[in-house]
Formats: C-alpha cells, structure tokens, sequence
C-alpha cells in the first residue's frame, strides 16, 4: 500500500490565511482554537498513516505465515502419498516374489518328475 504524502493542516495556505484573516478581525481565540485543532487532525492523520502501514505490515506477515503453512501442508500430504505408494508398491512387489517362488517350486517340482522319469 502506498502512502499518500499529506501536506499538515497547519501549513495549508488556505488554513495559514484563515488564521491570518482571524486574527486581522480581533479573533485570537478563534485562531488559536483553529490552529489547535488543525494540528490535533494533523497528529490525527500521522496516528492514522502509522496505524495504517503496521495493518498493512501485519497483514503481510500473516499471508506469509499461511502461505508458510500451505506449504507445510503440501509438504505433509506428499510424504503421506509416497507413503502409502511405498507401502503399496512393497505390497505389490511382495506379492509377485511369492508367486515367483511358488512357479519357482512348481517347475523344480516338475524337474523332479521328469528326472526321475528317466
């Protein structure tokens, strides 16, 4: 967010010739109350803008511990889905060395037959 430069209140020509103009016309308490709340907006304004930049501060700080999270999460749901695919490629690998062991045997068996036909 981009900050805006404001000029204070209480160097703004047109509220410098008020005050003028206020004066000239027997007003000083009038000009002086308007200066005093010139200057209360003007440290108003300077509250507002530092409020506004620690918002805007926090809200990045935020997005960057959820986006940190996100990943985290991503991160967690992969491993997970290696796992099971670890789990089952080993199911399935186990699967076939028992089916090759048991053809294994099944021709050592047939081996046996036929040597003993002879």
């Amino acid at each position: 967010m981009e900050m805006i430069e404001r000029k204070a209140l209480t160097q703004d020509e047109m509220i410098m010739e008020l005050l003028q103009l206020l004066k000239q016309n027997n007003m000083q308490q009038e000009s002086k109350d308007t200066y005093e709340l010139c200057a209360y907006i003007d440290s108003l304004e300077k509250k507002l803008d530092s409020m506004t930049t620690e918002l805007v501060n926090m809200q990045n700080r935020i997005d960057e511990l959820q986006e940190s999270q996100i990943s985290k999460a991503i991160q967690a749901r992969m491993a997970e889905a290696k796992e099971r695919h670890v789990r089952k490629s080993s199911a399935y690998l186990q699967q076939q060395v028992l089916s090759l062991q048991q053809q294994l045997v099944m021709v050592q068996q047939q081996a046996k037959r036929r040597m003993s036909l002879m």
